[in-house]
């Protein structure tokens, strides 16, 4: 048991092509974002707003600058929580940090807000 989550990319043209771009596991600190921001529901679908990927960009950006438990604990803190696991800013922690700047940033790069809708799917 544990924190799974996803963020992808669904199709507005066709709403079957949907593509998972990040997969986490008990990333907390991004559950307790999402959970401050929306009303995230267990294995539902959340659609996001870009400013919203955008915004986690420049947050995990920051964060891996400057590597930094401060910085971190005030941008972006783990989150505690029934099978979320660890609440460290450790070497996971900054993993998970990593994968999210590079699927937000492929994100950015790549989707548009006319073609594409952004989600974000946790299981607990």
């Amino acid at each position: 048991m544990g924190l799974d989550h996803t963020l992808s990319v669904r199709s507005k043209v066709d709403t079957s092509q949907e593509e998972i771009l990040g997969t986490f596991r008990k990333f907390n600190a991004l559950q307790g974002y999402m959970e401050r921001l929306y009303d995230v529901q267990n294995m539902v679908d959340e659609i996001i707003p870009r400013t919203t990927i955008e915004h986690l960009n420049e947050i995990a950006t920051k964060i891996l600058d400057s590597k930094s438990d401060e910085v971190s604990f005030e941008l972006l803190p783990p989150t505690a929580g029934f099978f979320y696991g660890s609440t460290d800013c450790d070497e996971y922690y900054y993993e998970d940090v990593q994968l999210l700047q590079n699927v937000t940033r492929l994100i950015l790069d790549k989707y548009s807000d006319e073609l594409y809708e952004i989600i974000y799917w946790c299981w607990w």
